[in-house]
């Protein structure tokens, strides 16, 4: 699940505004709760700067991929 603060770094008011219905978003696994059988999503990790998810999402999405490597490096508890 991706909660509303997981999106970005900055202030997110309405998942609508950002996400349309059936839009394919990238995202990290930042915990795993097996005992709950939950997994935890984040876009914002994948940000170059606070509020880039709000303002290009699609710039984001399409370079995720190396965003999430870059991440990996930096948060070793991501891995």
């Amino acid at each position: 699940m991706l909660h509303i603060t997981q999106v970005s770094q900055k202030r997110v008011e309405s998942l609508s505004t950002i996400f349309a219905q059936g839009n394919l978003v990238k995202a990290m696994i930042v915990d795993l709760d097996e005992g709950r059988k939950r997994i935890s999503l984040s876009t914002k990790v994948l940000e170059n700067y606070p509020g880039e998810m709000l303002e290009k999402i699609d710039d984001v999405m399409e370079s995720a991929d190396a965003r999430a490597e870059r991440a990996r490096k930096a948060l070793p508890q991501l891995q």
